[in-house]
């Protein structure tokens, strides 16, 4: 899979309209532009999900939870790719600049 990266310092910051709710272990979006206004993000998405929310960039994202799982992080960067991509289309989050 080809990054859609162009540098793994990118940030990111949660749309402002995006109403959040936690739970222990999951956290409930509500997103009133979207036709799939609710969305639960649970398991790693969740652990992805509050680093982003922490300003953390994606290569630091992705060595916390490499080192957290024992998994090589070139292993979990599409899958973490993916998740934030779909956080973009949706406009749950947007990309801060450097």
């Amino acid at each position: 899979m080809t990054s859609s990266f162009t540098y793994k310092s990118q940030r990111f910051e949660i749309s402002e309209e995006v109403l959040q709710q936690n739970k222990p272990d999951s956290i409930v979006l509500c997103v009133p532009s979207s036709e799939d206004s609710y969305f639960i993000i649970d398991g790693v998405a969740h652990e992805i999900w509050k680093l982003i929310n922490q300003g953390q960039s994606i290569e630091a994202t992705l060595n916390i939870m490499a080192d957290k799982h024992s998994i090589k992080p070139d292993v979990m960067a599409p899958e973490v790719e993916k998740f934030i991509n779909n956080l973009l289309e949706f406009q749950i989050i947007s990309r801060v600049d450097p």
